[in-house]
Parts: C-alpha cells; structure tokens; sequence
C-alpha cells in the first residue's frame, strides 16, 4: 500500500549519500531492516507523462518503528532517476509517496534453526551502505536487550569519510559502557573499523561467546579453537554483490553458526 509522505529534513550523511526524515501518513508499521519504495510526487524538477513508467527508487529505513509517524532513509547517489532527484532537487516540504517492502528484517522473539532463544548473540556485517538497514536494527535491539544480550557490528567501507552513523553508534556504545560501570553488566555492544576478513569474524564470535567483563573487542586468534559451541545464534549481512556470499562462506565452513539458515542477508547495488 502507498502512502503519501512529505519531507522534513535532508542532510548530508556522507559525500555520497543523503539522509532525509519523512512524515508519513497512515504508516502504523514496519520491522527494522525493511526498505521503503519511494517515488517522487510531480514537481517541475519531477515530471513523468505516463504514470505507469515513473520510476521508484528502494532505500533502506534507518529510523525504527518507534519513531513514526517519522521515518529516516539514506539514499546512496547514483545515476537512478530518483536517486539523482533526491541527491539534487529534494527539499523539506516536498511530497513523496512511498511504501514498505522486503523480507531483511529484526524479527523480536524469532528463533534459530537449532531452535534456542535467538536476537540473544548476534554478529552484524556491513558494507558501505549496507550499514543502513543494520542501523534500524541495532537501534530496535538496543531497546529490546536484556542482561543475555550480545551484539557486535563489523563495518567496512572503502574510505573512512563512507562510514555511516559513527557518532550515533559511539553513543549507543556510551550508553552501555555506562550502564556496565552503574550495574556491574556487560558493556553490550562493539564496532570496529577495518577489513573483513577470517580473523576478524573470528574475533567477533570469541566477544560475543566470552565477553563477561565487557569492553572492546580484542584480537583472540591464537586462543580460538573452533569450538563448536562458538558460535553466533543470528547473523545479519548487508553489502555490496559479493560480500553477501563470501560472508556465508566463511561463516559456514569455520562453523561460526550452527546452520547456514542463521545467516540473514541481503545486497545492496
């Protein structure tokens, strides 16, 4: 279903990508890592003859559903027609229409294939834009986490100025280590910046099965023995056409999941 939204606000998140905040009408719901179709409402900078050949861009949500009617996207600049729009005409108080779609998503209470309580000890991988989604998400599981709860974020991009939502992530993170010194509990969420590869993955799942004490993630190469119970209960991955594959590659055959099935991805193009 569309639904008609007006734009708020656009800033520049990156030197290639453009957030916008969205009023939407009617919108009740959403899951975290689900994305918006979005086209652009005629203007004299957006005029389509044919209603049925107006393109529609898909942008991730970025926001969660707490903060509707209000609702946060990153558009990536690229040569797409609303893409260009976006990045080159869109200005607070235009008129889009928009609605929700894809299946990439933090679902509270799902379980994993092996059956256990999942969303309690999770490894999320980005790349580039593919943080977006994950955004959503890592906000909803902030908000939902108790004293079982473990995450860690991998993030890679080609140049550090591409790196989204640092700042809002350094915060959750302060939130954390706070609350670890006021109560005595693990601080429940990392990020670090680097490339993506085995030692690192395997760093992250070591954190996330060992962490008792809190604190950044440190490298325990030489101590990981591939102990089956090592292993992230749920997997979320967003990149680039690639990196999708190579992360369920190495997360399977390293048995860093108990099943292919515990690994949730998707491309971004």
């Amino acid at each position: 279903m569309w639904h008609r939204a007006k734009i708020l606000s656009r800033r520049q998140l990156s030197p290639s990508v453009t957030g916008l905040t969205l009023q939407v009408d009617g919108l009740r719901e959403f899951l975290p890592g689900q994305w918006l179709d979005f086209r652009p409402r005629p203007s004299p900078a957006w005029e389509y003859a044919d209603e049925d050949k107006v393109p529609i861009g898909g942008y991730s949500i970025t926001s969660i559903p707490q903060s509707l009617p209000r609702l946060d996207l990153a558009v990536q600049s690229s040569r797409h027609p609303v893409a260009t729009w976006v990045t080159n005409h869109a200005r607070p108080d235009d008129f889009v229409d928009v609605r929700v779609g894809g299946s990439f998503a933090y679902r509270r209470g799902d379980c994993n294939a092996a059956g256990a309580a999942a969303n309690s000890n999770i490894l999320f991988i980005a790349g580039g834009v593919g943080i977006n989604p994950l955004f959503s998400m890592i906000q909803q599981w902030h908000l939902e986490k108790n004293e079982r709860s473990r995450a860690i974020l991998l993030y890679s991009a080609r140049e550090r100025t591409d790196l989204l939502f640092l700042e809002e992530l350094r915060t959750l993170v302060g939130r954390d280590a706070k609350d670890a010194r006021d109560t005595g509990r693990e601080s429940n969420i990392s990020f670090r910046e680097g490339r993506l590869e085995l030692d690192v993955i395997r760093d992250a799942v070591w954190w996330l099965n060992n962490n008792a004490g809190g604190g950044a993630m440190q490298s325990q190469t030489k101590i990981f023995r591939g102990d089956d119970s090592m292993v992230a209960d749920d997997v979320f991955v967003c990149g680039p056409p690639g990196m999708p594959e190579s992360m369920i590659e190495i997360l399977s055959k390293e048995k860093l999941v108990r099943s292919a099935d515990d690994i949730n991805f998707e491309k971004w193009w």
